[in-house]
């Protein structure tokens, strides 16, 4: 069966990955592990790039699954008129499409590499795109409160 289920993610953080060679090859590698560990399969393996442009400082990203998928952006230092929490340091947004499944366990693993971050300010929606696009959840909380999110989507 074929699902087109949409995850977009907002997540407001105390820190970010350092521009380095080694945070490049760790966000590579995590983003390839992540994708096996929400059972879908690589088709492009991830691959990143600090981007240097004043004001878009930070990595960007992306993955090919077999059944879509990832792209990301972390923002360094990102326009403080664009934070909810005045702990919040950094930014990322966080893009997950796929035609499989993705249930709440999928879901919290993906918040949960997110989270290597330290998560102050979260927003998640999940979009049903199979007939018609269809809001299926749409939550913000501070910090990562996974019972939360397992109450709002489902268990």
């Amino acid at each position: 069966m074929i699902l087109h289920k949409h995850l977009i993610v907002r997540a407001e953080c105390l820190n970010s990955p350092p521009k380095s060679l080694q945070s490049e090859l760790s966000l590579n590698s995590s983003i390839d592990n992540l994708i096996g560990d929400i059972n879908m399969k690589v088709v492009l393996p991830a691959r990143c790039i600090y981007v240097g442009e004043i004001g878009n400082e930070g990595y960007t990203g992306q993955a090919g699954l077999e059944t879509s998928h990832i792209a990301y952006h972390i923002w360094d230092t990102p326009d403080t008129k664009l934070l909810n929490n005045d702990r919040s340091v950094s930014l990322i947004q966080f893009d997950l499409y796929t035609c499989g499944c993705l249930g709440v366990e999928e879901i919290i693993k993906v918040l949960n590499w997110v989270d290597q971050f330290n998560i102050t300010y979260l927003e998640l929606k999940l979009i049903d795109r199979a007939t018609v696009i269809h809001n299926l959840a749409h939550l913000t909380c501070v910090g990562l409160d996974e019972e939360y999110i397992r109450e709002i989507i489902g268990a």
